[in-house]
């Protein structure tokens, strides 16, 4: 049994918002090709923050892009819900007169798989077929599996038994092995959810189809957190070998025209730090944590040598702030001090798109003189545009050293950005990290971007005001806009035009024609 579960794994880049057509236009695809059961989202049991359809997967929504597919599909729920929010509650979410969803899966972590054993029970009465994802199967010894897969209410619970490789760290014999611990003492279906840290997803998952599991987990190009899955393309090519049942072509046309452009945008896939990683037992999401903070690779290097050094086998935000701070220089000798002035109205430039459009407007508002604007490292204005220049990163420095260098006075660093040790630009020397945000004595921000560096900037110049222009969040993430208000501290801050903040948005034409 093939399970194709892109919208639910892959839905953590999109926050599971995908377009009616691509769902409608994937579901052909996957029943063309053959593929046996799509899990086509999470059936969350919660609702703490904004997320797509495909988070809570209702019938009403499965009705109308699912009408006319075959396609046995299937949902998600953690365990986690079940617990949370009772049984009961739980239960609510899936009636006996189910008429799409007939696969429910359930993830559930060590602690959590008793008590999520009632809820399967049930389920089966209510006619589902079900499936028990053991999270963290390496955790588990020979003698826990045995008491919880031995028990009588665990086998009338569960169909379908599945492990996963969750850091990607598995070798063909760890899977050998791993499956042959199982069938020991399981009698009924295996399933393996293989990811692709080392590049061995694929290998891995056709030998644990020869020691004899029944089904497979994969999504199209592999989409997935970090270094992604099994990819369904790939192991489709491997299994029309020997079943024509199963036939790779029809997925080609949704992998050129959308999953190809997502991939190159998110970056997900394998690479040699999911390879380290893997290799010493690190949790993945600070690789792709790491990714997005588009860090130099020496400041890489650096930063996975720190974590490796303790363990990181779970995630932890405050270690990764750690990581950070590590490969953060706090001092600079013989560097050249920003002197600081006030300005009434200070103007932060990022690189939205969106501000392509109104370039000549940007330049009357600058010519008003009213404005001291700062760019987020070079967006390709005219120098005579722009006050200041602020960098962080020492690869975005590199990448316009030629500008910088016939500019120096407007050219702002940290030291983390003059990895290097350039002379003759101002470097801002004074302790810099991660943390709690500040800037009137130490420059400490909530989140390595370039964007909470130059608000710090911003407001040591005391404005009354701070104007954003091209400004999105640097990655989707609800809690920035608190991290914005509190930064701010009363300042007033509005956005021309669009913007992902929580900020007020205004129209630079209105601006210019004095409409406030």
């Amino acid at each position: 049994m093939l399970l194709d579960c892109t919208f639910r794994d892959g839905g953590y880049y999109t926050n599971w918002e995908f377009d009616d057509n691509l769902v409608r236009s994937y579901l052909r695809a996957v029943e063309q090709a053959g593929v046996d059961v799509v899990e086509i989202g999470y059936r969350a049991l919660n609702n703490k923050s904004w997320s797509g359809y495909l988070f809570y997967t209702p019938d009403e929504y499965l009705n109308k892009v699912a009408i006319n597919s075959t396609v046995k599909l299937a949902v998600m729920v953690d365990s986690g819900d079940i617990i949370s929010e009772g049984l009961d509650k739980a239960l609510s979410f899936f009636p006996a007169s189910h008429e799409k969803i007939s696969v429910v899966r359930v993830a559930a972590h060590k602690h959590e798989v008793e008590k999520s054993i009632p809820f399967l029970s049930e389920l089966k009465k209510r006619g589902y077929q079900t499936c028990l994802n053991l999270m963290g199967f390496q955790q588990y010894t020979e003698i826990e599996l045995k008491e919880r897969l031995k028990t009588p209410l665990f086998d009338q619970s569960v169909d379908v038994l599945y492990f996963a490789d969750s850091f990607g760290s598995m070798s063909i014999e760890d899977v050998r092995k791993s499956v042959s611990l199982l069938k020991r003492f399981w009698d009924k279906e295996v399933g393996f959810h293989a990811h692709n840290n080392q590049g061995a997803a694929l290998s891995n998952a056709l030998v644990a189809i020869e020691e004899g599991v029944e089904w497979i987990d994969s999504t199209v190009t592999g989409m997935g957190r970090g270094a992604g899955n099994l990819a369904t393309e790939e192991i489709l090519i491997q299994l029309s070998r020997q079943n024509a049942k199963y036939d790779p072509v029809p997925m080609m046309g949704i992998i050129h025209d959308y999953f190809e452009p997502l991939k190159r945008k998110e970056s997900w896939g394998a690479s040699i730090a999911y390879g380290i990683a893997a290799l010493n037992g690190m949790h993945p999401t600070y690789i792709q944590k790491l990714y997005k903070k588009d860090y130099s690779s020496k400041q890489m290097i650096d930063c996975l040598r720190y974590l490796v050094a303790r363990g990181a086998s779970k995630f932890n935000q405050d270690l990764f702030k750690d990581a950070q701070n590590h490969i953060v220089l706090s001092s600079m000798s013989g560097s050249k001090r920003f002197p600081f002035v006030e300005k009434k109205k200070v103007l932060l430039v990022g690189a939205s798109a969106y501000k392509d459009s109104y370039k000549e407007e940007f330049k009357l508002l600058v010519e008003s003189g009213d404005y001291f604007v700062i760019s987020l490292n070079d967006q390709g204005i005219e120098p005579k545009y722009i006050d200041l220049y602020v960098t962080i990163n020492s690869r975005r420095f590199r990448e316009s050293k030629d500008l910088y260098s016939s500019i120096r006075e407007k050219v702002l660093l940290t030291p983390q950005a003059n990895e290097d040790a350039e002379e003759g630009y101002f470097i801002e020397p004074m302790s810099y990290g991660i943390g709690l945000f500040s800037y009137k004595s130490d420059f400490i921000i909530p989140d390595n971007d370039v964007f909470w560096f130059g608000l710090a900037v911003a407001l040591k110049m005391k404005p009354e005001q701070i104007v954003m222009f091209g400004i999105e969040k640097p990655y989707r993430d609800e809690s920035f806009d608190d991290l914005l208000t509190n930064a701010l501290g009363g300042v007033d801050c509005i956005a021309l035009g669009k913007t992902t903040f929580g900020v007020k948005s205004v129209s630079i034409v209105g601006l210019l024609q004095g409409v406030i």
